[in-house]
């Protein structure tokens, strides 16, 4: 609605005041506008980082807190959590700063209310030892419809288990999706032994080993045929015997070597039954850690 009729002096420096307005708008849109929005190809490289940098400390977390003997407790369960929460908050934060291709942005802003709602029950479970525990024991992962949205736009990193994707590098996989439920089994190494746990469910798990001593470290896993042992494998290797009557199944995988101080991981695809595993990197002396007792097995139910 007008009141009146304006001066037309007002009436002109308004006009010029939308137009220097205009024109540094023009000009702002074209000096900035293509840095503000990615390509396709540096938004899934750049997501993908984050989610592989997130992942690195996830796995950190998950081994400086639940290895050790036995299941893990709940409130050990509820001290990884208390860490996972800050971790995952801060991926989130990083990925919002992308700028994505206008035709993933809808998808991928769908994403990231997914990973804030997941972020909010991992909250609600850090509140206390018996909420974590029941979270650990549910068979969904919280983050699973977040990540289904990152991998539609390409950032395949935010998912446990998921391929290193494009620009996402080696290694990358766990970053948001943190595998509540079957999780990360966590194994310790140091020289010259390994420290975990006696049990573990069927079906696929991440194993995730954190190398605590000064040496690399590995584990190789085989599955032992019913009544073996591992000590039985070991002496007839080295004893220069065939173990085929032995082992049922000598490619189950493992974790490949790994640095002191750092984390690896490997996909396992677990049947019931015992198994066997061993570190078979050399020491300084030449002679494999294995000859030197770092072995173990563990039973699937």
């Amino acid at each position: 609605m007008r009141r009146g009729v304006e001066p037309v002096g007002c009436r002109a420096r308004e006009i010029a005041v939308v137009a220097v307005v205009a024109a540094l708008a023009t000009v702002t849109v074209g000096s900035c506008g293509d840095t503000e929005r990615l390509t396709r190809k540096e938004f899934v490289a750049r997501g993908n980082a984050v989610c592989a940098g997130s992942e690195k400390k996830l796995q950190k977390a998950f081994a400086e807190e639940l290895s050790g003997e036995g299941q893990p407790t709940a409130q050990r369960m509820q001290a990884v959590l208390r860490r996972v929460v800050p971790i995952t908050e801060g991926t989130v934060a990083d990925l919002k700063k992308l700028e994505p291709p206008e035709n993933l942005e809808e998808r991928f802003d769908a994403a990231l209310v997914e990973a804030e709602e997941a972020i909010a029950a991992l909250e609600k479970a850090a509140a206390s030892p018996e909420a974590a525990q029941a979270l650990f024991s549910d068979e969904e992962d919280p983050f699973e419809q977040a990540n289904k949205g990152f991998e539609s736009v390409g950032i395949t990193a935010c998912s446990q288990g998921g391929s290193s994707g494009e620009g996402a590098g080696e290694g990358a996989g766990m970053g948001i999706g943190i595998g509540m439920g079957i999780g990360p089994v966590t194994f310790s190494a140091t020289e010259y032994e390994f420290a975990g746990t006696a049990t573990m469910r069927a079906g696929k798990v991440t194993v995730a080993l954190s190398n605590r001593g000064k040496e690399r470290h590995e584990m190789s896993i085989v599955r032992l045929k019913d009544g073996v042992t591992t000590q039985q494998v070991v002496d007839a290797e080295a004893a220069g015997k065939d173990t085929e009557e032995l082992v049922a199944d000598d490619e189950v995988g493992g974790v490949g070597l790994v640095d002191a101080g750092a984390v690896g991981t490997g996909e396992l695809d677990l049947v019931p039954g015992t198994y066997g595993y061993a570190c078979f990197a050399d020491a300084p002396d030449g002679e494999p850690h294995v000859a030197k007792g770092m072995f173990g097995q563990f039973i699937v139910s």
